[in-house]
């Protein structure tokens, strides 16, 4: 027998066995019942299994049952005999050079038998094969068994109670949770304890859920109000909310002026200024007058309806004339809406637009101090800033300007005059303007350092005149370049030498 008849016969045996031991796993290992033989086997070839059909097939005329399988390679076929029994056995015939046909045949070459060895390595890998096989599948059904228990014990803790500690363990860790197993009283009321104690915010709420769900609303009101800690939780739930019944439950659990600047909370968030006022005065009467113990609250709410009523009647017409251009709205145009704005600055408001109204119109700045109370200090700061802001020098002289009771003029004010002095030059006042209030500074060195800070030249002369400081009235003849002040250093030092 030649090598390459040889190596090709060990090939076809090496792919049968194969074929044959992927056949067996696959279809003896996976199923009970062994599979049935089909009734038109297939091929078996050098390449594996075929089907009949795509591969021609050609029968011998002896009697020996061989079959001649065979492939074309390049220009020649060859054909290798087979016995027909399972494993191929040496022939022990010769064929002819050319069959019945006439079609030339190479000689049958005996097919080499396989040893004892090669069936018994392939046994024990198929039973090696078989054993992982089985333990895979005996792994699997007992971990399927294991999640069976396991889902039937869940389902069965869902109606039989946990101990206390252990769903309060839950709950804070977050894992799976039935309350529903707990139905007496006791045993809510003990568990809303038990998470109380932990302090744990979402674990009192989740309990607290529980029991307005599954109590009367009476019971569950009373229970909250002994835990003011669970009571907290459950309001401020209902405050992120936003729910409508945030006032009706801190009534209920005896939480009544939470109740009430609640309602003053809502009723000052109304984007509508006519409803915004509405629904103040209405909490106002409701929730805060004539009540002892909110006397001050009240105030402060009615002060508030009372700004919120008098912006509401201002801005419209206010708004009207700035769209007509009348005065004093065409000279400084508004910047801004009236609306909402705090009391101070509605001060301001009026201050700038209607400083000479009579006290009689909601608009008067003097009505806005008598209405709400506001100390002279509060007035002045404000009238003084408005006015300044508009140049009006004038009218911020009468605010300092006081008769006495010999109807004597005099300027006096309820803040220092150093205070003025630094408000009118932050506002860029006029020099002479700063110099007239300056002088006013009883304060000699006080006034000495304003003096210098704003370079009022007579006022330091003034100063220095006062103290009868001749050195530092001459150091300064050194220091100012001004004609004027030049000529009135030189007056002053001459009087002092007489």
């Amino acid at each position: 027998m030649s090598s390459w008849q040889y190596d090709r016969n060990e090939e076809i045996l090496t792919d049968l066995c194969r074929d044959l031991l992927r056949s067996l796993v696959t279809f003896g290992l996976k199923s009970s019942v062994p599979p049935k033989r089909p009734s038109n086997p297939p091929i078996l070839s050098a390449r594996g299994t075929v089907n009949a059909s795509r591969r021609p097939i050609e029968m011998s005329t002896a009697t020996t049952g061989s079959v001649h399988y065979s492939k074309l390679v390049g220009n020649e076929k060859d054909s290798i005999n087979l016995s027909s029994s399972r494993v191929p056995q040496i022939n022990e015939h010769k064929r002819s050079a050319s069959d019945s046909s006439g079609k030339k045949q190479f000689p049958d070459v005996p097919s080499p038998t396989m040893s004892a060895d090669s069936t018994s390595s392939i046994e024990e890998a198929m039973r090696n094969d078989s054993k992982q096989t089985m333990t895979e599948t005996a792994r699997l059904v007992a971990e399927n068994k294991s999640l069976e228990r396991k889902l039937v014990n869940l389902k069965k803790s869902r109606w039989s109670p946990l101990s206390i500690a252990d769903l309060v363990s839950r709950i804070i860790t977050g894992e799976n949770f039935s309350l529903e197993p707990y139905k007496s009283l006791k045993d809510k009321l003990a568990l809303l304890d038990a998470v109380v104690g932990y302090h744990d915010g979402n674990a009192i709420l989740a309990v607290v859920m529980f029991l307005k769900r599954t109590l009367s609303k009476s019971l569950f009101h009373e229970e909250l109000h002994k835990r003011p800690d669970a009571a907290n939780q459950y309001i401020a739930f209902l405050k992120v909310r936003q729910d409508d019944d945030v006032a009706k439950e801190m009534g209920k659990l005896a939480r009544t002026d939470d109740a009430a600047m609640w309602r003053f909370k809502i009723a000052s968030e109304e984007h509508n200024p006519e409803a915004r006022c509405r629904a103040v005065s209405n909490c106002y009467s409701v929730s805060f007058r004539g009540i002892e113990s909110r006397e001050f609250e009240a105030e402060v709410v009615q002060q508030y309806d009372a700004l919120l009523s008098k912006q509401v009647v201002i801005e419209p017409e206010d708004a009207r004339l700035q769209h007509e251009e009348k005065s004093p709205f065409k000279e400084n145009p508004r910047k801004a809406s009236l609306y909402f704005q705090p009391l101070i600055t509605t001060l301001f408001y009026c201050c700038l637009y209607h400083y000479f109204d009579p006290e009689t119109s909601y608009s008067s700045p003097q009505v806005f101090k008598r209405d709400f109370k506001l100390t002279d200090k509060q007035y002045l700061y404000t009238a003084l800033r408005a006015r300044s802001t508009i140049k009006d020098w004038d009218s911020i002289e009468t605010l300092f300007t006081a008769k006495n009771w010999r109807g004597k003029a005099k300027f006096k004010a309820p803040m220092k005059f150093e205070k003025v002095v630094e408000i009118l030059a932050g506002m860029n006042a006029p020099i002479d303007i700063v110099d007239k209030y300056l002088r006013l500074v009883e304060d000699v060195e006080i006034r000495l350092v304003l003096a210098n800070r704003y370079q009022c030249h007579m006022v330091i002369l003034d100063a220095l005149c006062d103290l009868k400081d001749r050195q530092r009235l001459v150091q300064y003849q050194d220091r100012t370049k001004d004609q004027l002040t030049q000529t009135r250093l030189e007056a002053i030092l001459r009087n002092s030498d007489n």
